[in-house]
């Protein structure tokens, strides 16, 4: 009985041993933090980007033939200056020459060409025979105003990449439709058949064959030259364009004032290739771009131009053809359309179908 007794508390102890051995020892409660021991190795550098590349600061030289201080300079020139050397954040600064200072209408495409200038516009018909597509803008009684031939002209780009091919050595960004040409003549001619006889200055070959199949004679004359022609008297009259009636004051020389309408022509903004590489991808885009805002701008300064001049010009000195006249007129110009195709035909060109075009969209756009 003793032993059991005994035995029992040895029982006891020996179990809460194993108890106690199996028990997690309780977690150490950290020290303060012992001095930092030294820095490790660095490890290889990684490779550097390559630099971004720096990008080149010029002065560009604009270059055109029109008179300064004019509404072409104004809401033309000036604001195309302004939008280049914003979109260049200020790196391209801009000089501007007026007054065929580099070049005058009939050189200004070899001057962008060449590199006299970087930048400016040429006048197609002042370049007979060299941009035979230009033509047909030239003729006249194909479009009936500005807005309208604008639109054509657009569409014909978009459609004939030829267009732009036949600018070689300069790079076109747009190109604009000039403001219809009328009649300034020294007498109150009342109809076609009142050339007869008459010294007539023009603009453009087109312009003059017509003149020429009224029985007048055609002098092809720009700007201030058919101002002085007509204050000589060497010329009873010029059919211009709004604007360039306006720039070389020909009202004051031949006081009567015809509606005519007559297609003015086409004027192309151009750089000089190596002027053009100097700006960067998107500052190109952003060039071609400016075609939409220079257009709507140019139509407008031509806009101002045309209410100055009418208005500077007394009311019963606006003279306009009766309705049947102008119809028959145009009649006749069917013939120089047709020999434009022929001579599209000649050189390669898709005439037929060009033609065809240019009237379709002439329908369109002029009963839209």
């Amino acid at each position: 009985m003793r032993k059991k007794i005994l035995l029992v508390p040895l029982v006891l102890l020996l179990i809460a041993s194993l108890v106690a051995c199996a028990a997690p020892a309780p977690e150490p409660i950290p020290g303060p933090a012992g001095p930092a021991g030294p820095a490790g190795t660095p490890g290889a550098p990684g490779a550097p980007g390559a630099p971004a590349p720096e990008l080149e600061t010029f002065t560009l030289k604009m270059a055109f033939a029109s008179p300064s201080n004019t509404n072409d300079d104004i809401y033309v020139f000036r604001p195309f200056a302004e939008y280049i050397e914003r979109i260049t954040q200020g790196r391209v600064k801009t000089e501007l020459y007026l007054d065929a200072v580099i070049a005058n209408w009939g050189e200004q495409y070899f001057a962008i060409r060449d590199g006299l200038c970087d930048v400016g516009f040429f006048y197609l018909p002042a370049y007979p025979g060299l941009f035979p597509l230009a033509r047909i803008w030239e003729t006249p009684g194909y479009s009936p105003n500005q807005s309208v031939a604008g639109h054509i002209l657009e569409d014909f780009e978009r459609k004939y990449p030829q267009w732009e091919e036949q600018f070689e050595g300069v790079v076109p960004i747009w190109s604009a439709n000039q403001l219809r040409q009328d009649l300034f003549a020294a007498d109150p001619l009342r109809g076609p058949e009142d050339f007869a006889g008459k010294i007539i200055g023009a603009q453009s070959p087109a312009i003059i064959k017509v003149l020429e199949m009224y029985g007048a004679s055609g002098s092809e004359l720009h700007g201030a030259d058919a101002y002085l022609a007509g204050k000589t008297g060497l010329i009873d009259g010029c059919i211009a364009g709004i604007e360039a009636a306006k720039h070389a004051n020909l009202p004051e020389v031949f006081p009567y004032h015809i509606r005519l309408g007559f297609t003015a022509g086409i004027a192309v903004w151009a750089f000089n290739p190596d002027a053009f590489a100097k700006f960067t991808p998107l500052e190109q885009m952003l060039l071609r771009q400016y075609k939409l805002e220079g257009s709507y701008s140019g139509m407008r300064g031509n806009a101002y131009a045309q209410q100055e001049l009418f208005d500077s010009i007394p009311a019963d000195h606006h003279i306009q053809w009766e309705a049947e006249v102008m119809e028959k007129m145009k009649s006749t110009f069917v013939p120089m359309w047709d020999e434009w195709v022929e001579d599209m035909e000649a050189l390669g060109y898709p005439g037929k179908e060009m033609l065809r075009d240019l009237l379709y969209w002439k329908e369109t756009y002029t009963h839209a």
